[in-house]
């Protein structure tokens, strides 16, 4: 939600950065899967590894207090004053000053925009936020690895844009993979998950309860958490949403969850304990025959060891 210009390139205010740049990343994680079987598989981060729940946490004046000592020491006066006037909650003040750049500059400069979205979107201003979010993604559509396509609809369902929630919008492809279809272009599942991820990260350093849009996205992460990382990651992201979602809401999130911890509870305990149990077998099967890659090798070894020791022996006497 925050950027800010420093001389040649941009520095993101949000801490949880460093956490989200794993997403390439793979990492062997164990759970039950929505068919109720227990898998080993091969998957990237989940909402624990990105810091989503320490997010919740924080404040934004202690997520943001390292990177604006930062800011602050580059010289970029100015905008470093706008956006700590963002973190400490005044508005309106953040907003002068963001006007104030964007015209004494004279250059089009992505986090002027950018923060004035943020800006007016805390300060109750939707119409003027939409407008300056989408002037930020026409600068710099690449910036906030690409998520804010998510802040805008955000905003675009807040206004009334857009009717239906984040979750409706979500279908499956052929291959089973969640996509979405929305402002001409098709996200496939990796891209939306990075972008709820990194968005979610940082607007709940800001937003901490009785918000139902927050709430219909973190629901939309648990369903990609429960394909991608098992039903243990999708159950801790839906008791999260249910801090935000209202009453009705919060019914179908705690029905779900309930759903998903009996198929949890219900897996045997000699399932999690087989190294066969994989999303399609094969990496079960890989495993097992590594480590009798691994023993036939210390077979070889000590079986030429011996004779080398035999032959020692034999050439002693």
């Amino acid at each position: 939600m925050l950027v800010l210009q420093k001389r040649f390139w941009v520095i993101l205010l949000v801490v949880c950065v460093s956490g989200v740049n794993r997403a390439g990343a793979c990492l062997w994680v164990s759970g039950t899967m929505l068919d109720g079987k227990y898998s080993s598989h091969l998957s990237g981060f989940n909402a624990d590894d990105a810091g989503l729940f320490e997010a919740y946490k924080t404040e934004p004046k202690v997520r943001f207090k390292d990177a604006l000592a930062g800011a602050a020491e580059d010289g970029n006066d100015a905008e470093y004053h706008a956006v700590q006037q963002v973190v400490d909650g005044n508005y309106q003040q953040a907003i002068s000053g963001l006007l104030k750049i964007e015209k004494d500059e004279g250059k089009k400069l992505y986090s002027v925009a950018s923060n004035l979205g943020t800006a007016y979107e805390l300060n109750g201003d939707l119409e003027n936020a939409r407008e300056w979010i989408a002037e930020g993604i026409s600068r710099n559509e690449d910036s906030h690895h690409g998520s804010e396509w998510v802040h805008l609809y955000i905003l675009d369902f807040k206004c009334g844009v857009i009717k239906e929630k984040f979750s409706e919008l979500m279908s499956k492809n052929s291959e089973g993979e969640y996509v979405i279809d929305i402002y001409g272009k098709t996200y496939e599942q990796g891209d939306v998950y990075m972008g709820l991820m990194y968005q979610l990260n940082e607007r709940l350093v800001f937003v901490k309860k009785d918000s139902p849009v927050v709430a219909d996205l973190l629901l939309s992460l648990s369903k990609i958490e429960a394909k991608r990382s098992g039903l243990e990651a999708a159950v801790k992201v839906l008791a999260l949403a249910e801090k935000y979602g209202d009453e009705g809401q919060v019914e179908k999130l705690v029905k779900t969850r309930n759903e998903y911890e009996i198929l949890i509870v219900n897996v045997p305990a000699w399932e999690k304990m087989n190294p066969l149990n994989s999303t399609d077998g094969k990496m079960g099967v890989a495993i097992v025959l590594f480590f009798v890659g691994i023993l036939v090798v210390i077979y070889f070894l000590v079986s030429v060891l011996r004779g080398v020791l035999k032959k020692s022996r034999m050439g002693g006497n």
